[in-house]
């Protein structure tokens, strides 16, 4: 009954989605309505004029007598080409729209979701399920509304039409029209979970694809082609067999409705054969029977075709769905408050959290760093540091307990006033394929050139950055891999001079330095912290000297708290990770 009711719910999610979408384009749609109409009621109408042409072949064959009729062909046919133009012209405006609307929407709500979420998603399979909810999305609605609507219509005319001729061809049309309908849905549903099955496959290959070009170099300096050549194989083989699996089932009920279909033109001919025996009918209407006819049946193999294909593009739309609607950790709540940072205390009070349920990495914790300290975090790897600062950044929510900046619970204010107030430089700093100005420039979108160059020389980048070819127009190359380790580490600490927020958080912020360009930088970092709340997980001694307190972390807990020289005398954890340099 559960499991009903979230399918219920997640099918409802979808359909809501897809329903913004068209209230968003509603004067497109119905332009396209329009025009689809008169397309619907031409499948009728050119059998027709057909019909009058041989009636009046039959009758009279003088040119005075077809020249109307003749003319009244072309007249159609030249309204048919004018209007087929208009459908295509209102597509090209309607639906590389809607594609774009879908990308956009999508990757916004996705890039909101919570930090852990892109720890344990491939970012390329991510992309791909975007890229397949805008096709997915733009290949339902004009299915909806193009082909769905356009056939009923075209059966609802067609039927009225052979109505005029024969009921009982009427009631064949109908009929297999029906069951038609009745296989493609009876069908449908596994048509659909194949689909699903094999987009969430073609995903991982993408994001397998995408996963090795990422870590190119690894590959390289270990030659792990053929390794990872048989970990894109088992994934091509999964991804091949699933959509074999898909295509053949498919290719089956096509096969079925194709024998349907012959089955329905052969009734209408025995009709049409019985009917012309007694006189009934005229030359004409057999020929329009068996012309609209074989258009009809067209259409409706057409249709059924859409619908399989239907089912393929739910499934891709209701797989990049399920990314839009996980439930999102780290939200900010309804009357959120923009955070006021006046002293720049930090207060973690009985802080419990855990990366693993049942597993705590903090129990109980309580600390207080007063507004203005400069504090070295230090411990064995795996202890916690990182996840300190990222519960201050609020990438990840307390199972319970309070962290309190100024006195202002940080899970009751809005997170785009916490990010602006704290400047974080990580230890390995990502940049994006754009130019040096245009990274700088991310600490602070508005700030000029001057400023920008300014930053730089504070961050003792601006010389090397100068000696590339192009200077601060330079492309870095994708998350800055044309960039040594130590220059794009002095980026994001020009960025952090660029933001000048209140508080500065550094994770190992110098670890990529050599000695020689950390000594460059000491002075500058120094600068930046003055009149600042500094947290700084530290790698190297020199880092630690001017702090004015000292946490050492294990396993989720402050075991030493105090001066460098205190606890350096004190014979403790930190004065063993000193003696033997393996800071963490």
């Amino acid at each position: 009954m559960n499991f009903t009711f979230w399918k219920k719910l997640k099918a409802l999610i979808l359909f809501n989605f897809i329903f913004q979408i068209i209230c968003r384009n509603r004067w497109k749609f119905l332009a396209q309505f329009l025009v689809i109409s008169y397309l619907s009621v031409h499948v009728s109408l050119q059998p027709y004029v057909v019909k009058l042409i041989i009636e009046a072949l039959s009758i009279n064959p003088v040119f005075s007598n077809i020249i109307i009729p003749i003319l009244c062909y072309i007249s159609l046919e030249l309204l048919f080409n004018f209007i087929s133009r208009i459908y295509d012209y209102l597509c090209l405006q309607l639906y590389p729209t809607i594609k774009t609307e879908v990308i956009a929407y999508a990757t916004e709500i996705v890039s909101h979701h919570e930090h852990a979420f892109f720890q344990n998603e491939f970012s390329g399979s991510i992309a791909n399920k975007i890229k397949e909810l805008s096709r997915g999305v733009n290949d339902t609605l004009k299915i909806l509304f193009d082909r769905f609507f356009h056939f009923f219509l075209t059966l609802i005319i067609a039927s009225y039409t052979l109505m005029q001729i024969h009921p009982l061809l009427s009631f064949t049309l109908i009929i297999y029209t029906l069951f038609v309908i009745i296989i493609s849905v009876f069908f449908n549903k596994n048509i659909r979970v194949y689909s699903r099955t094999f987009s969430e496959a073609n995903s991982q290959v993408t994001g397998a694809i995408v996963d090795r070009f990422i870590n190119i170099l690894s590959i390289k300096l270990f030659r792990t082609y053929v390794n990872e050549a048989k970990e894109l194989d088992m994934n091509l083989k999964i991804a091949k067999r699933k959509e074999k699996v898909l295509r053949w089932y498919i290719l089956k009920v096509i096969f079925l409705q194709g024998i349907m279909t012959t089955f329905m033109i052969g009734v209408s001919l025995l009709i049409l054969s019985f009917s012309a025996q007694d006189h009934s009918i005229s030359v004409g209407d057999f020929a329009l029977v068996l012309t609209l006819s074989i258009s009809i049946t067209n259409i409706i193999l057409s249709f059924s075709q859409d619908i399989s294909y239907f089912s393929e593009c739910f499934g891709q739309v209701s797989q990049g769905v399920s990314l839009l609607e996980r439930k999102r950790k780290a939200q900010d709540i309804s009357n959120a408050k923009n955070l006021l940072v006046t002293r720049g205390k930090i207060e973690f009070s009985q802080v419990y959290f855990s990366h693993i349920s049942g597993m705590p990495l903090f129990n109980n914790q309580s600390i207080v760093i007063p507004g203005g300290q400069k504090v070295g975090l230090v411990g064995y790897s795996g202890n916690g540091k990182s996840t300190f600062l990222n519960l201050i950044l609020r990438l990840f929510d307390l199972d319970s307990g309070e962290i309190l900046i100024d006195g202002q619970d940080i899970s009751l204010i809005s997170q785009e006033s916490l990010h602006r107030a704290i400047t974080v430089i990580p230890q390995e700093a990502t940049l994006f394929h754009r130019s040096i100005l245009e990274n700088i420039r991310y600490g602070c979108l508005n700030a000029s050139d001057e400023e920008i160059t300014q930053a730089a020389k504070k961050a003792a980048a601006h010389e090397f950055i100068m000696s590339l070819p192009s200077g601060y127009s330079t492309l870095v190359g994708e998350r800055g891999i044309k960039l040594s380790g130590g220059e794009r580490q002095r980026i994001a600490i020009a960025r952090a001079f660029l933001k000048g927020s209140p508080i500065l958080l550094l994770d190992e912020a110098t670890s990529a330095l050599d000695s020689v360009t950390e000594g460059l930088i000491k002075e500058s970092l120094s600068t930046l912290m003055k009149g600042k709340t500094v947290i700084a997980i530290a790698h190297r001694l020199s880092t630690l000297f001017k702090m004015d307190r000292i946490l050492v972390i294990d396993q989720g807990k402050v075991v030493e708290d105090g001066t460098f020289k205190k606890l350096f005398q004190s014979n403790g954890i930190f004065h063993k990770l000193c003696s033997t340099q393996v800071l963490a």
